[in-house]
């Protein structure tokens, strides 16, 4: 029996707190990076690209009031197991819908300062909106795209977004961190 992967949780937030997410990214002055190369196979895709946005690198800010999106995402968690979260990565995530499905890329979330990947960090992933894209871990199993839902893993377990062709464009948020 392999062991599980990854944790789903549906409706992962109160609406009240998902809404407020959603409308600071939806926000006209919410600004997007382009990342014009993924990690996907190397090939001259032209529709190998996305937009990000960066919200906290290594424990800080980089997006004014960023970590108000952080704290609303992680204090389900952290009240549960009544423990202290640090954040050493977070960011956002906008693909374009796709004529087909299209892999970015296996890879582990890298998290210390050294480039190393650690056993020692988690990843959370949550959708902001409803599609057929996907991600796809390494040993096959995949986790739809269904708004306000979360996906816990640990940060060196090898996974990639599979992109849409149902939707204009597929978001999530994505946090590494670490249990205090």
């Amino acid at each position: 029996m392999k062991k599980k992967q990854f944790k789903v949780v549906d409706n992962y937030l109160p609406e009240k707190d998902f809404k407020e997410i959603l409308n600071t990214v939806d926000n006209t002055g919410f600004t997007w990076t382009l990342a014009p190369e993924l990690l996907g196979d190397g090939t001259d895709n032209p529709d190998d690209f996305y937009f990000t946005r960066v919200l906290i690198e290594k424990g800080s800010e980089i997006f004014p009031g960023s970590s108000k999106i952080v704290e609303i995402l992680l204090k389900p968690i952290a009240e549960q197991l009544n423990k202290q979260l640090f954040v050493t990565r977070s960011k956002i995530n906008l693909f374009f819908k796709q004529k087909t499905h299209y892999g970015y890329g296996m890879h582990q979330d890298v998290i210390d300062g050294n480039g190393d990947f650690s056993v020692n960090y988690n990843s959370l992933l949550i959708y902001l909106e409803d599609s057929n894209g996907y991600t796809e871990f390494a040993d096959g199993r995949t986790c739809s795209s269904v708004r306000n839902r979360a996906i816990f893993f640990r940060s060196d377990v090898g996974h990639q977004t599979i992109t849409s062709t149902d939707t204009k464009f597929r978001r999530n948020v994505n946090i590494n961190y670490k249990i205090l």
